[in-house]
């Protein structure tokens, strides 16, 4: 029989989150300033432009995110990193596509 911090530990040890990460990319002589967006799973990336409608790198990331369909949890900005709703493995990140 388990303990309380035993099943706590199992139940949380079998639950996996999805997340990707984040970083921002400043201006270059030849480009503006980006957002790159990592899943680390899949070994996927997308780069998008700056929107200066957000303050910062990861609200500009979750925005794009919810435009393409993406179930966004939550975010850890110092961390660099979004935790997605569910594992939808049919999600990828590709330049140009959803």
């Amino acid at each position: 029989m388990r303990t309380s911090k035993e099943e706590q530990v199992f139940k949380l040890a079998t639950f996996n989150m999805r997340v990707l990460q984040f970083k921002y990319l400043p201006c270059t002589e030849r480009k503006s300033s980006r957002v790159k967006i990592t899943d680390p799973r899949f070994k996927q990336s997308v780069t998008i432009p700056f929107d200066s409608e957000y303050d910062h790198a990861g609200q500009v990331a979750v925005a794009y995110l919810l435009d393409k369909g993406w179930s966004v949890s939550g975010i850890n900005s110092d961390a660099g990193v979004i935790i997605m709703s569910d594992w939808d493995s049919n999600k990828q990140l590709r330049e140009g596509t959803p």
